[in-house]
């Protein structure tokens, strides 16, 4: 990734400003304890000659995640894990885009952190999208907050 990463900023020694990153956070509740609706803001930067329409949005994320550290976010379909460190590293290797006329598949990736501050669980990730190669490209970051009551199906 060309840019400095949310992920590295927040292991510098895993605690930053009272940010309980890792060890002392996943002892405490099982990994698929992560799971659930999760609320908090996208934000995109252009870094190729495309523009976008929404910079900053709001950001609902669904996330399910098991004991063994499989983890899906369901409407942005990716998969991947979650280590015991709360890492996380999803992707979609056929994310599919439409570059003028030309229809495409490409590999979306994303990488971060689950971490706790106070009581609050939260997730930031971050990925580069580029759906229209080699021109087209964005930095992507979710910064999101877990939801204590679940939304009814």
């Amino acid at each position: 990734m060309r840019h400095s990463s949310t992920l590295s900023r927040l292991l510098v020694a895993g605690v930053l400003g009272g940010f309980a990153a890792g060890a002392a956070a996943q002892d405490e509740m099982p990994l698929s304890a992560l799971s659930g609706t999760w609320l908090g803001k996208r934000t995109s930067k252009a870094l190729g000659k495309c523009s976008m329409s929404e910079p900053e949005a709001p950001a609902l994320l669904r996330l399910v995640v098991d004991d063994e550290g499989r983890i899906e976010i369901q409407n942005i379909n990716v998969t991947g894990t979650v280590n015991q460190s709360w890492q996380v590293n999803v992707s979609n290797p056929r994310a599919w885009s439409r570059c003028g006329e030309k229809e495409s598949t490409y590999a979306l990736r994303y990488s971060g952190l689950f971490f706790k501050k106070g009581d609050a669980l939260h997730l930031e990730l971050e990925g580069e999208n580029t759906p229209c190669p080699p021109d087209c490209s964005f930095l992507v970051q979710y910064r999101v907050k877990k939801q204590d009551v679940e939304d009814p199906e």
